[in-house]
């Protein structure tokens, strides 16, 4: 006789047993269930990652259209881009973004790369998933009439004169980009100092008969249009059914035994221009020299862009009417407080009191107005900041670089943004 060994007994009932079959048929089944449920995850987090790198790229194409130079889109857009992609977010590598900047209709484009790691999806042999985004933005101007009123007193000599030049050129690069001429855009350049130089072809204008060797400087108004955009006119209603002359005084060259040459400065006034060169042309040619009357500064670059002065300034069809279609800026740069002399008509407050009312005035015509102080004293700074439009519509440069940095912000401001793809 002999025992049967126990493992051969079980061997042999092993056929017949059908509990273990179930157990390995189940197991094998869940294999494609926790594959699939992982894949779930992996691509959930692949959707948030897509959504995510997609609005990056948005920002970035965003940023590199406000930028204000050329050379400076790239370094915007990129630096947007990682701050609202990190290295790494959700387990993504090999990051890349290429900028491209089309200068003849100013659009920016932006195309970003990425690859997300898988995690479940390893089990079907996905390693990796490429994921891309595209955006394109335009800095879109709307239509535009803009007076710079840029104080070129004596006190804006050296460095400051040349940081004002590099200033509005900045604002010029916002606005106008690589393009020499804008349809539906045009800038005027106000250099003031103690008057304004309209220009020695304005006789027209002066109440009384020019003086030798005009160079168009003229004098304010002693009436009640003295604050006011009131064109010139021999015969203008003066609202009691008669008339009033309200023409301006020219300047003499001469008051008394002193001669008052730098009353105005030496580079007249350019009205409003759809041309870039001129522009250029007029910011470069800025000299510094005599005293500050900011209200001077800010009545003629009112008088700049009024629809009551269409067709003065030599264009026929501008400065245009108020409109949806267009928006009517004013900037105003300063770097000092009102300074009165024998020969004005007011005195210091007296000269701030006009700017707090033409302030008021420009802003109740529907006129945007900013604000700029250089290197300014503090006195001048509230009133500044109240001439302004808004808060954010003030803006204080302590150094030649704030000044750039202002006016670039400002025509970042009065340039319009959108998404295009």
């Amino acid at each position: 006789m002999y025992k049967k060994i126990p493992w051969v007994k079980n061997a042999a009932g092993f056929g017949a047993d059908r509990r273990g079959t179930v157990a390995i048929v189940v197991a094998f089944g869940l294999v494609p269930v926790v594959l699939a449920l992982g894949a779930t995850v992996d691509i959930a987090r692949m959707v948030v990652a897509q959504n995510t790198l997609a609005r990056a790229a948005d920002a970035a194409a965003i940023a590199g259209a406000r930028a204000v130079a050329q050379q400076e889109i790239e370094d915007a857009a990129e630096r947007y881009f990682d701050i609202n992609f990190g290295a790494g977010l959700l387990g993504t590598s090999d990051t890349d973004i290429d900028v491209d900047f089309n200068p003849l209709n100013g659009e920016v484009t932006v195309v970003a790369e990425t690859t997300i790691g898988a995690s479940f999806m390893r089990l079907a042999n996905v390693e990796d998933v490429p994921l891309a985004a595209r955006a394109v933005a335009v800095r879109e101007m709307t239509g535009i009439e803009l007076a710079l009123a840029l104080d070129v007193t004596g006190s804006m000599q050296g460095s400051r004169i040349q940081s004002l030049k590099s200033a509005a050129g900045d604002l010029l690069d916002a606005i106008y980009g690589d393009r020499e001429e804008l349809e539906d855009a045009a800038i005027a350049i106000i250099p003031f100092s103690s008057r304004v130089n309209v220009g020695d072809d304005r006789e027209d204008w002066l109440s009384e008969e020019a003086p030798n060797k005009w160079s168009g400087c003229m004098q304010a108004r002693d009436d009640e249009h003295a604050l006011l955009d009131t064109p010139p006119s021999a015969t203008w209603d003066d609202g009691e059914g008669g008339t009033d002359d309200t023409r301006f005084v020219g300047q003499p060259t001469r008051i008394g035994k002193k001669n008052y040459k730098n009353i105005c400065p030496d580079e007249e006034l350019l009205p409003l221009t759809r041309a870039r060169s001129p522009l250029d042309s007029k910011i470069n040619a800025l000299k510094a020299d005599g005293t500050t009357r900011i209200d001077m500064g800010l009545r003629w670059a009112w008088r700049a862009i009024s629809p009551k002065w269409q067709g003065l300034w030599g264009d026929a069809e501008m400065p245009v009417e108020m409109s949806n279609d267009i928006h009517k800026v004013l900037v105003l740069m300063t770097d000092g407080d009102n300074v009165a002399q024998s020969y004005d008509e007011v005195s210091a407050s007296g000269a701030d009191d006009n700017v707090e009312d033409l302030c008021e005035r420009i802003k109740n015509a529907g006129i945007t107005l900013y604000t700029v102080t250089f290197r300014a004293p503090h006195s001048v700074k509230p009133m500044m900041r109240a001439c302004a439009t808004s808060e954010m519509h003030f803006f204080d440069s302590p150094s030649d670089g704030a000044l750039r940095d202002s006016f670039a912000r400002i025509g970042a401001q009065i340039t319009k943004l959108r998404l295009v793809e």
